[in-house]
C-alpha cells in the first residue's frame, strides 16, 4: 500500500531500472539497512538480475570507506584489487550476508513486479469490458 516505500518500484520491471532506480532501491530495501552501500558506476536493475548471491556479495569486498564529497558519510564501496584473501574470516561473512541479503531482496522485487503488473493487466481488461458493457447496455436502452 501506500506505506510500502517499495511499492514505487513495482511500476518498472527490475529489468528497465536505469542506474539511478537500483541504486534507490538498495537503499530503500529492508528499510534502509543498505542506504550506505554504493553500487558500482553504471550498474542497472538488468545487471543486478546477472549476479548471484555470491557475485552481489563480492561487490562489496573493499569495506567501508568514506565518501568523497562534503557531508559524504561512510560508503560500502568495490574495491579495485582482489583482496578477499586479505578479508578476515567475519568481514567476508558480513559480505556474504550482505550479498544473500540483497539476492534475496531482488527476487522479492521480481515476484512483488510480477505481482503488480498482473494486477495492472488484470485492471485493464477489466476496464475494457466495463466499456464494452456500457456501451452494449446503452446501446440497448436506445
Amino acid at each position: 500500500g501506500d506505506d510500502d516505500p517499495l511499492e514505487a518500484f513495482n511500476a518498472v520491471p527490475v529489468q528497465r531500472w536505469d542506474e539511478e532506480m537500483a541504486a534507490r532501491w538498495v537503499a530503500t530495501i529492508e528499510d534502509g539497512r543498505y542506504q550506505d552501500i554504493v553500487l558500482p558506476k553504471g550498474t542497472r536493475g538488468v545487471d543486478l538480475l546477472r549476479l548471484s548471491a555470491q557475485r552481489l556479495s563480492g561487490l562489496w569486498v573493499g569495506g567501508v570507506r568514506h565518501g568523497g564529497g562534503e557531508g559524504e558519510g561512510p560508503a560500502w564501496t568495490v574495491d579495485t584489487a582482489d583482496d578477499e584473501e586479505a578479508a578476515g574470516a567475519e568481514e567476508r561473512r558480513d559480505h556474504r550476508d550482505v550479498g544473500r541479503a540483497l539476492f534475496a531482496a531482488l527476487r522479492k522485487q521480481m515476484r512483488r513486479g510480477a505481482a503488480a503488473e498482473a494486477k495492472r493487466r488484470w485492471a485493464k481488461a477489466n476496464r475494457k469490458v466495463d466499456v464494452e458493457r456500457v456501451v452494449s447496455l446503452a446501446r440497448e436502452a436506445a
